[in-house]
């Protein structure tokens, strides 16, 4: 029989436990995984678990055809309710819909119900409340039918709280794009920025005529020099703004 992909969301407050379920999941199979977090293979943390692969969204749509597990932390980002359907959330919605095709289980996580999209809600297979009770971790896990509930005792817990980072701050790639995009707003930081690349295009292309700097020069340019930069999204505003300063008038 064809093996069927899951989607588990886990929703809970702070500190009830739901990255450690999280990391219970990945570790209880033997299928590599996909994780927006670093999980350990040693209690010490110096030594990533042999099965953990960094997850970088663009990828999945290239994934081989074979099991995994692709287990998201504070998910509110990857799925989120507010900002509708833009290009991330599109392409998000795209790997999940097809991901039973894919071999691909999603395991998600964040604090709020409302946050996520219902559309994401509604595809689940097992949805999990957790919550912290006084002998340890509780979680009500609905398949949609009934609700069990299973308890995580902190004996239990213990061995898992060393195999990741609960204080590991993770960033999405729209918050980091978020920070771009303020960062370009930020006039006094844009001025230096621009005055760091106009000297790095001086180095580059000594003694070059005004007349040969087109837009085209100045956009090859920080495409060289992005990755290194973080431009990010707002290459087009800084080639702007780029060309107009190297095309002022000297004194």
């Amino acid at each position: 029989m064809e093996k069927m992909s899951k989607l588990i969301m886990i929703f809970g407050d702070r500190g009830t436990g739901k990255t450690l379920l999280l990391t219970r999941f990945l570790l209880k199979n033997k299928s590599p995984f996909y994780s927006n977090y670093k999980v350990y293979e040693d209690n010490e943390k110096t030594k990533l678990h042999h099965l953990y692969n960094e997850l970088h969204p663009e990828e999945l749509l290239h994934l081989d055809l074979t099991p995994k597990k692709v287990a998201i932390t504070e998910a509110y980002e990857y799925f989120e309710s507010r900002l509708g359907m833009g290009s991330f959330q599109r392409y998000m919605s795209y790997i999940v819909f097809q991901s039973r095709k894919r071999y691909i289980d999603f395991i998600i996580d964040t604090q709020l119900d409302d946050t996520i999209d219902h559309r994401f809600v509604k595809l689940c297979d097992y949805i999990i409340v957790a919550e912290l009770g006084e002998d340890g971790f509780h979680y009500y896990i609905s398949d949609k039918k009934k609700v069990r509930e299973v308890v995580l005792t902190f004996k239990d817990a213990e061995k898992l709280w060393n195999k990741y980072d609960s204080w590991e701050i993770v960033l999405t790639p729209q918050v980091e794009e978020l920070g771009k995009q303020i960062e370009v707003q930020n006039k006094p930081k844009l001025k230096e920025k621009l005055k760091l690349l106009e000297s790095k295009f001086n180095e580059v292309y000594k003694n070059i005529e005004k007349r040969k700097i087109t837009h085209a020069v100045v956009e090859n340019f920080l495409l060289e020099c992005e990755g290194e930069e973080g431009l990010g999204t707002n290459l087009d505003v800084y080639e702007n703004f780029l060309y107009a300063r190297l095309q002022k008038p000297t004194a």
